[in-house]
């Protein structure tokens, strides 16, 4: 079953619900918190969580050359949540070379990819990538 890559709404219900897990994972009187639209309850099993991001031509369909503009504005869209004053301070580090008018897709997505797995590894999970 092949599915299409996150667009619009769903990536940013992802990022929330990522936040989300990132805030159980921190705070312990969390008793349930939402991700990719079902109620996680969290146990003591071990759970494994798996993300897939869109891969980079030739292998995928990311056009990693393509420009994105305003990128540390649309980083800030994706980590800083109106709610939670805690998180203006996540784009304080590691998102220094978007810091400009715009870069390729393929860096963007490079960056917050490491943004990501910084936050997971700060946030207690442990964490692994493979190509």
């Amino acid at each position: 079953v092949e599915q299409a890559p996150l667009m619009g709404d769903q990536a940013e219900q992802m990022m929330t619900d990522v936040e989300d897990m990132a805030r159980l994972v921190a705070s312990s009187d969390v008793a349930e918190v939402h991700f990719l639209g079902q109620k996680l309850i969290p146990d003591a099993d071990n759970a494994t969580i798996v993300i897939v991001f869109t891969r980079g031509e030739p292998l995928g369909t990311l056009k990693t050359r393509e420009l994105v503009d305003a990128p540390l504005k649309k980083a800030h869209d994706i980590f800083v949540r109106q709610h939670n004053h805690a998180s203006r301070e996540t784009v304080k580090e590691g998102l220094d070379s978007l810091d400009i008018d715009h870069v390729t897709l393929g860096h963007y997505q490079k960056v917050v990819r490491r943004k990501l797995l910084s936050l997971f590894q700060k946030s207690g999970f442990k964490v692994t990538t493979f190509p």
